[in-house]
């Protein structure tokens, strides 16, 4: 789990605000979008950028969205049209920024089934909660007014995209109900959280809090004497939050615990750096990670260190390389205890948490598998393995002994990426149909005769080198569409004699071994069918005799399309059904590296990677597809898995 603020609680300006969350070990922030400088009806877009630029320099990221609906919510009929309209152009504010949730309170859902008022409710959530599910978005209903009883049976009688922000202080001091129940009962619908303590004073009918839609509807109601409720700071009011968060791994939620202080000492730093606090010890066993970094190489120093270095809950015991210098190196940079040359002298410190794999591929497997037997967690570069069946000992291994595993492919965690995503799950492109893939260079054969190009080393070429990513974000941004059939074709021809080959002047890792190994790849292209009625089309080149690079991915769908510049921007072209449009996405990059060993860091402490995008069940399909695409080039056929 995370812990995140939501963000209007907190005084000052928003790079001095964001700066304070980052200090105290946040990881994300809840913003308003119905009110304040963020609502979407102002449509600041020049000062949402700004925040995303400080979002990006502070570490953290947007938990979810607040869109309060204002007056009864959705409880007065007449109302709802320009209710629903609101919500719905909040759904599309957060496709547009990849936000997945949007909480907010719809009044107080009624007990009588039959009511004017409960009908009104279910019909606007009906159709705003669907309006979501097709954009991929959930909107989440804010716990208090009712029991989690009324509460799931209304949610099971709409038609999907509406889930649950679970206030536990809501529960105690409003519905007078324990939330460690209310977590059971809602279980799987629950998306987000909001941590806060409280005690109720008094019982009351909820309406009397949340307000009444007629007069006559108090007729007969004790009205209460004085204040109904308190709220208290986190772990001084009628919260059990042991139980409450045992709770909440019980049902296997992994998301946002996100404070908020409505009364009492809200907006005061102090109040939130406390909460932060009892929270982190709440949930993290221990504050810092002991990490230890086995392979010392370039991918190592130009995309882990500097996170590393940067990242206040890690300290890093060991640094480990086969070459003394590297090691040594390595530990100055990053301030570790201790360099050493094998990486088994590591295991035996009961001290170390997690080891990140930076070795060669074929050390992958052999190094996370021991060091998961040796009761660390892993995050290991990509691609996973060797070959699938390595892939499979590995997932078997961190089922077996309990430890996380996850793999290093950061572009997951690219900005442009999950702005695709997004995009596409909110149904801007409509039906996808094909995907058209290219990752060609011209003469950029990485170290050729060394061990990039030596098979025993490495386990491929231009497919495992950089299809991997392509491919992995391709299936990653289409939710993982099952492989229906693979086919192939890989060939190895500038590089077939090393004295011949000519680098064009590209010199990256070692210097040409004329007396070396080549016998991977630098060319392939394939095809992919799907369940979903979607085709992959590619072909990658390290070396060509086209002295231009082609590196990007199409989108194509019967409403609209998207180009993605790898590792840049996209453009998104459309279809409005009166022109045809293109539009440039304005948005900052986040350090990708950074993000996922941010999320890395953040399962090892809470002890689950079950939100992790990159836990290694989520990459057996890249892997499996890998494997077959060398398979089918072996064999001369087509892989078939229907």
């Amino acid at each position: 789990m995370k812990i995140g603020l939501m963000f209007s609680n907190i005084k000052g300006s928003v790079d001095k605000a964001l700066e304070f969350c980052n200090n105290i070990g946040l990881d994300g922030v809840q913003i308003g979008i119905s009110y304040g400088r963020y609502n979407v009806e102002k449509a600041n877009e020049r000062s949402y950028q700004k925040l995303e630029k400080l979002l990006i320099k502070n570490d953290l990221e947007i938990s979810a969205y607040c869109g309060e609906l204002g007056g009864h919510g959705f409880m007065i009929a007449k109302d709802n049209p320009g209710q629903v309209a609101k919500c719905k152009k909040m759904i599309d504010f957060a496709v547009d920024k990849g936000v997945k949730i949007i909480s907010t309170h719809i009044g107080v859902i009624p007990e009588d089934k039959n009511c004017e008022v409960y009908k009104a409710m279910q019909s606007a959530m009906r159709e705003v909660g669907i309006y979501a599910k097709e954009r991929g978005r959930v909107l989440a209903i804010e716990t208090g007014p009712e029991k989690a009883a009324t509460l799931k049976e209304f949610i099971e009688s709409l038609d999907g995209g509406v889930g649950v922000n679970l206030d536990p202080a809501n529960f105690t001091m409003c519905a007078r109900q324990d939330p460690v129940e209310a977590v059971y009962m809602l279980g799987g619908y629950i998306v987000h959280t909001h941590a806060k303590d409280g005690r109720n004073l008094e019982p009351v009918d909820t309406r009397f809090v949340y307000g009444f839609v007629n007069e006559e509807d108090k007729k007969g109601l004790t009205a209460p004497k004085g204040k109904v409720y308190e709220e208290t700071p986190l772990g001084k009011g009628d919260v059990d939050w042991d139980k409450y968060l045992k709770a909440l791994r019980d049902i296997g939620f992994d998301g946002y615990l996100t404070i908020e202080r409505e009364y009492g000492s809200r907006g005061t730093k102090d109040d939130i750096k406390a909460g932060a606090q009892f929270l982190r010890e709440k949930i993290y066993e221990k504050d810092k990670v002991n990490l230890a970094v086995v392979g010392c190489g370039s991918i190592a120093n130009a995309a882990h260190f500097p996170n590393i270095v940067r990242n206040k809950n890690i300290n890093v015991k060991y640094t480990c390389d086969l070459i003394e210098e590297r090691a040594e190196k390595a530990k100055s940079k990053l301030r570790a205890e201790k360099a050493v040359l094998d990486y088994k002298e590591i295991l035996k410190d009961k001290d170390v948490d997690a080891v990140l794999v930076c070795t060669h591929t074929d050390y992958h497997t052999i190094v996370a598998i021991d060091a998961m037997k040796a009761g660390k967690d892993v995050l290991s570069e990509k691609p996973v393995a060797m070959n699938y069946e390595d892939a499979q000992k590995m997932l078997k291994v961190s089922k077996e002994t309990g430890r996380l595993l996850n793999i290093a492919v950061c572009m997951r965690y690219n900005t442009a990426v999950n702005r695709i995503k997004s995009y596409i799950e909110g149904g801007k492109l409509g039906n996808i149909y094909h995907v058209v893939c290219s990752f060609r260079g011209f003469r950029m054969i990485p170290g050729i005769g060394g061990d990039f190009t030596t098979k025993a080393k490495s386990g491929g070429g231009v497919l495992l080198d950089w299809g991997v990513h392509y491919l992995d974000l391709i299936l990653y941004i289409l939710a993982n569409p099952a492989i229906k059939t693979v086919t192939g074709d890989c060939c190895a021809m500038l590089g077939r004699d090393i004295s011949k080959y000519n680098t064009g002047g590209f010199r990256w890792g070692d210097t040409p071994k004329n007396d070396g190994i080549n016998d991977v790849e630098e060319f392939v292209t394939g095809h992919i069918r799907t369940d979903r009625d979607i085709t992959v089309s590619f072909n990658g080149a390290w070396a060509q005799n086209i002295n231009e690079d082609e590196m990007y991915v199409d989108f194509l769908g019967d409403k609209g399309g998207i180009r993605y510049y790898y590792c840049k921007d996209f453009v998104y072209f459309g279809d409005d059904g009166k022109k045809l449009f293109k539009e440039n996405p304005k948005f900052d990059q986040c350090d990708m590296y950074r993000g996922e060993l941010l999320d890395f860091v953040s399962a090892v402490r809470s002890g689950t990677n079950a939100a992790s995008r990159n836990k290694i069940e989520n990459l057996m399909p890249t892997a499996l597809l890998l494997d077959s695409i060398y398979k089918s080039d072996a064999e001369k056929r087509e892989i078939s898995f229907e």
